[in-house]
This record gives C-alpha cells, sequence and structure tokens, in this order.
C-alpha cells in the first residue's frame, strides 16, 4: 500500500499537481480540524457527540446542505438503504419497534 501512495504521489508531483508533504500535511489537518477532542481542550461527553461533532464538520468543510448529501447514489441499494438509516439515526430517527415507525408515517401534521 505505501508503494502505491508513493508511486502515485510521485506521478502527482511530476504533473504539478501535489506533493507527498503536502498531501500529508492535509490529513493532517483534517484528523486535527475534524478531532478537536483530542488536539485541543475541546471536552466530550460520549462517542455519540464525538460522531455528532465529527459529522458536523464534515458537513461544514464539504459545503453539504444535508446530513444525506454524503450518501453516495452509486452505491448499491441495500448498502445505500444502510447508510441512509445510518445518517438518520445520528440525529434520532430511529425506533427499536416497528409500530413506532408505523404510527410516524401515519401520522397526520
Amino acid at each position: 500500500m505505501l508503494l502505491h501512495i508513493v508511486f502515485q504521489s510521485r506521478i502527482a508531483e511530476e504533473q504539478q499537481q501535489f506533493t507527498l508533504a503536502e498531501s500529508i500535511q492535509a490529513v493532517v489537518d483534517k484528523l486535527i480540524r475534524r478531532h478537536p477532542h483530542v488536539f485541543s481542550d475541546v471536552r466530550v461527553q460520549d462517542t455519540a457527540e464525538i460522531r455528532q461533532r465529527w459529522e458536523s464538520a464534515k458537513q461544514r468543510e464539504k459545503g453539504r446542505e444535508s446530513l444525506l448529501d454524503g450518501v453516495p447514489r452509486t452505491l448499491p441499494a441495500l448498502t445505500r438503504a444502510r447508510r441512509v438509516q445510518e445518517k438518520a439515526a445520528s440525529v434520532g430517527f430511529d425506533w427499536p419497534e416497528i409500530a413506532a415507525v408505523w404510527a410516524k408515517v401515519n401520522r397526520r401534521v
């Protein structure tokens, strides 16, 4: 894997796209930005808060308006459905019993 990374980086450097050092720095910057609870004095309550903060940072960085914008449309149907469900569950749109789901679907506003 490392050979592949070095090889691709060398090609990119020859084409004046980026250097290996720039690529590594971008990864370091992203890790620091998305994990302030590790690299600064930000305090978090639990892993759920860590995941929520990471998802929010990712949305801001990529300019996404919706939580579902980051789910590729080209994924196989079941994989995509699972990712959509995971995203929905991360904001509380998940129930342990199917009856509660149907109640939500059938609720009239």
